[in-house]
């Protein structure tokens, strides 16, 4: 299935944006929330403004940050995922100021 490319994506993104001499710290949690399953990946990267930032994120060849390099395709490709099985992907700010990317899966 998708779900462990998907993760793998998440997870890689939280590495590759956090700043250069800091240390990542990600966490992977899940929780049952609105009759729903939400598996979200927190990251203390430089983090995104959830309304500024989540048309461009989740947009094909968009991004939100010029560095490091990409092709803005992993969180597009995620978002079209989830939609097919009737869930989505959500964006919010992390409590360290990172970001939050949070998979909501239908019962």
């Amino acid at each position: 299935g998708a779900l462990p490319e998907i993760l793998q994506d998440l997870l890689r993104n939280a590495m590759i944006y956090c700043p250069q001499g800091r240390r990542p710290d990600i966490t992977i949690s899940s929780l049952e929330d609105k009759g729903a399953t939400w598996l979200s990946v927190a990251d203390n990267g430089d983090g995104l403004d959830p309304e500024r930032d989540r048309d461009k994120v989740f947009s094909l060849f968009q991004r939100a940050h010029a560095e490091p390099p990409g092709d803005g395709v992993s969180l597009y490709v995620a978002r079209r995922l989830m939609e097919r099985i009737g869930g989505s992907v959500e964006l919010s700010s992390g409590a360290s100021g990172g970001a939050v990317f949070s998979l909501v899966f239908p019962r």
